[in-house]
């Protein structure tokens, strides 16, 4: 919801086009091809979890990329003006809570 880009969207998918990102929605297949995976991001090690994730397929210059999983950006960051926003391709409230707490400093 918040990628400027989104491929692959339904004619009726509203977006509020406010992060600098391209994302293909769904890009990581569907529920049934969910998959986990331990993950080196800046915050610490994780355990992410992709359900029906979107991969982010590019950032902007002023978009901070937070974690990758292999050579794909699994999630990242952008502020702009005031306004604080986190994106990620999986799940973080499954696993563990370093994203929230994260985010929560941030704001």
């Amino acid at each position: 919801m918040l990628a400027k880009q989104v491929f692959h969207k339904t004619p009726d998918q509203k977006k509020l086009e406010l992060m600098d990102i391209e994302i293909d929605r769904n890009a990581y297949g569907r529920q049934t091809e969910s998959f986990k995976n331990d993950v080196k991001t800046n915050l610490g090690d994780i355990h992410a979890v992709f359900i029906r994730a979107p991969k982010i397929i590019s950032v902007g210059k002023e978009v901070k990329i937070l974690a990758k999983n292999n050579s794909e950006i699994i999630a990242c960051e952008q502020k702009i003006n005031k306004n604080y926003y986190l994106a990620a391709c999986f799940h973080p409230e499954l696993t563990s809570p370093i994203f929230h707490e994260y985010f929560i400093k941030k704001i």
